[in-house]
């Protein structure tokens, strides 16, 4: 039975799958797949007048007393480690994405 990288990956390595609409959907998932939201956070905020952690405190300031108190009693922040896109990078290795990146790439006009 294939899981879902497996059946991505087929997605992307079928004729003409680079002309496709789900193509960018493809690459785009494979690209979040192999980085950090907390990378791609920061990166958001380069050349910024702003850094993360002051738009933070901007939002935290801007809620009221009931929205913070909901947001403090949700707090099950999941935390993404370099450990763990490093995983899905070797993951992403073996069920060969780099392939399917490529034929993407090959087969789009």
């Amino acid at each position: 039975k294939n899981n879902g990288l497996e059946r991505l990956v087929e997605l992307a390595c079928q004729p003409k799958s680079g002309e496709a609409l789900s193509a960018y959907g493809l690459a785009s998932i494979f690209s979040y797949m192999a980085v950090s939201m907390e990378t791609l956070r920061k990166e958001a905020f380069v050349g910024k007048d702003i850094t993360a952690e002051q738009y933070d405190e901007l939002q935290r300031l801007a809620k009221s007393k009931e929205e913070k108190e909901l947001e403090e009693s949700k707090e099950t922040e999941v935390v993404d480690t370099e450990n763990d896109v490093k995983a899905r990078i070797r993951s992403m290795a073996t069920h060969n994405v780099p392939r399917a990146l490529f034929k993407l790439q090959e087969t789009s006009k």
